[in-house]
Formats: C-alpha cells, sequence, structure tokens
C-alpha cells in the first residue's frame, strides 16, 4: 500500500483502501503541493481492467469515503 506523509492522509488513506477493495492496479500518488496554481495537493491515478472494473474502482472510493470520513470525493 503506498501511503503519504501529510495532513491529507486519513483521505488519501481511505481512497486507496476503496481502489485496492476492488482491486485496482498501479495506485500512484502525484505530490502536487509544491506546484502553484492547482487546484488539489495530491491527484491519484490507477489502472483498471475494463469499464466495469474502473466504474467499480470509482464506487468504491466514492463509498468508503462517503462512509469512513463523512465527505464527498
Amino acid at each position: 500500500m503506498v501511503r503519504s506523509k501529510s495532513g491529507d492522509k486519513p483521505l488519501i488513506d481511505e481512497i486507496i483502501y476503496g481502489i485496492e477493495e476492488v482491486k485496482g492496479v498501479e495506485v500512484n500518488i502525484m505530490d502536487l503541493s509544491k506546484i502553484s496554481n492547482t487546484v488539489c495537493k495530491f491527484f491519484i491515478l490507477c489502472t483498471g481492467t475494463s469499464n466495469t472494473h474502473v466504474a467499480a474502482i470509482a464506487n468504491s472510493v466514492r463509498k468508503n469515503v462517503s462512509k469512513k470520513l463523512k465527505e464527498k470525493p
């Protein structure tokens, strides 16, 4: 599992958990915090094996973050 060392760790961890729960692969966390004028601090990418798999990953992340952190991703 990929981990981050920032104040956003709980959100990142829940997103990673949601991806791993449905077997998303090649998970990458891009740290954009040192780039000025960005809309986010981190960008998380992963790979799915089909359109259905990608949709399942997105749904898993959405449900997991909403349930655990009471936030909408």
